[in-house]
């Protein structure tokens, strides 16, 4: 159940500009539930997968067929057995092996491609705006991060990004190697984490689904207390459109204080009129009415439902599980 499409055209400036990198399967939720209001800019180095994607994208969307990386030049993609496992980056048996089906990681072909950065498009005026980034390219994320430096710290809201705590492929980046990127280089703070987790293979179906943390997708957004002063950096139309673009990448996600917390700030006024202010914190509360107790015995009950749901949580083969999607979903009037 999300906020009415036709309200937020009649709200927003301008498409919410979202770039997805390594966008096989195409944009997922939570965006996909609000791409009539979406420009998507997307990038597949995989031939086949880029075709697919180009015969189904939108009027609003651009799709590149570029490989991404920290510079430009020829880099080589190891296509695994599941596509999705493909990597700049060979794949680390000496850790894949402790784990069920390691067999997905094993490289069938080698590909030689061109790559560039997103610094580089940026000047050749392929990318000339996005509020937000999507990273998802099995350890080559710092890389890409690296290489679009100047551009992503000048223009992004938010990213969401593949991050690893053990090492999948050998010699990648780690998740505190991004972390550190995000934060010191692009002045991000992390404001989610959806964590996965694998079980050794003497323990499939055996007890608790959680087994150890190998990956998860971190996301980032700009602080709501610098969006604000962020945004003075360019003209005045453009800088009501990212404080605009801030509230619905915070309302996408169901993070409805980030874009209220935006709107509370005392400066506000010098950005946005007080109609405008108005129309998006109607838009945010009217979202925010939902069924919630608070009463007697919440807890317990609380408690209850999450040892039934432990029972019943999914697992892929009984030694992969996954947590809880990133943010907040509203679905038959409850956020999830």
């Amino acid at each position: 159940m999300n906020p009415s499409i036709s309200k937020l055209k009649s709200i927003l400036p301008r498409p919410f500009i979202y770039c997805d990198v390594g966008a096989r399967w195409g944009i997922e939720e939570p965006w996909k539930s609000f791409k009539d209001v979406i420009a998507l800019i997307g990038f597949e180095p995989d031939k086949e997968e880029y075709l697919d994607l180009l015969h189904n994208k939108g009027a609003m969307d651009s799709v590149y067929p570029y490989a991404l990386y920290r510079e430009s030049g020829k880099v080589c993609i190891n296509l695994t057995r599941s596509r999705g496992c493909s990597s700049l980056y060979r794949p680390n048996f000496d850790f894949l092996n402790c784990y069920p089906d390691p067999e997905r990681y094993e490289v069938e072909d080698s590909v030689s491609v061109e790559a560039t950065t997103i610094d580089a498009l940026y000047e050749k005026s392929v990318l000339t705006n996005v509020d937000f980034i999507k990273i998802d390219v099995q350890g080559a994320e710092l890389d890409i991060l690296t290489g679009g430096e100047s551009f992503l710290n000048k223009n992004i809201l938010g990213l969401e990004i593949e991050v690893e705590f053990q090492p999948l492929y050998r010699d990648q980046p780690m998740f505190s190697d991004v972390d550190a990127f995000a934060r010191r280089k692009l002045g991000l703070q992390m404001q989610d984490l959806r964590k996965t987790y694998w079980k050794y293979k003497s323990g499939i179906n055996v007890g608790a689904s959680k087994g150890q943390l190998i990956f998860g997708d971190a996301l980032y957004f700009r602080s709501p207390y610098s969006i604000l002063e962020w945004s003075s950096r360019f003209n005045k139309d453009e800088a009501k459109s990212k404080i605009q673009m801030a509230c619905f990448m915070g309302l996408v996600y169901g993070y409805l204080d980030y874009g209220l917390c935006i709107l509370d700030q005392p400066s506000i006024k010098d950005f946005l009129e007080d109609k405008c202010v108005k129309d998006w914190k109607n838009l945010i509360y009217n979202y925010g009415k939902c069924i919630k107790y608070n009463g007697k015995g919440a807890g317990k009950l609380a408690a209850l439902f999450n040892l039934l749901h432990r029972a019943f949580q999914p697992t892929h083969g009984g030694w992969a599980s996954i947590g809880h999607h990133l943010g907040s979903r509203k679905k038959y009037n409850i956020f999830t």
